[in-house]
């Protein structure tokens, strides 16, 4: 999902550098179908990975991933939602936008 937003900042680069050169806007048309294309395969592909039974099972695990000072607890269970949480905004973004 990372290597997604990158490709939507680099076109938002060559929609920016469109104002002033016609070739970058001819090539923002594409990477925004492109784009397009491969966020949705990004969108199943996740989603056939994040709701699996053993995922399930991982996303209510209370073991702690981050030990700071023992004041703020961060768990498994705190990754899986932040992930789906992150998923479900991508479905948003890809039909809004």
């Amino acid at each position: 999902m990372g290597l997604l937003y990158f490709f939507v900042q680099l076109n938002a680069l060559f929609m920016f550098i469109g104002t002033w050169r016609y070739r970058m806007r001819i090539c923002s048309v594409y990477c925004s179908m492109f784009i397009c294309l491969f966020q949705f395969a990004v969108i199943i592909a996740t989603g056939c990975l994040l709701f699996t039974k053993y995922n399930g099972v991982c996303a209510l695990s209370m073991q702690t991933t981050s030990i700071w000072d023992g004041a703020w607890l961060w768990t498994m269970a705190d990754d899986f939602y932040t992930t789906h949480t992150l998923w479900g905004m991508t479905i948003v973004t890809l039909f809004a936008f």
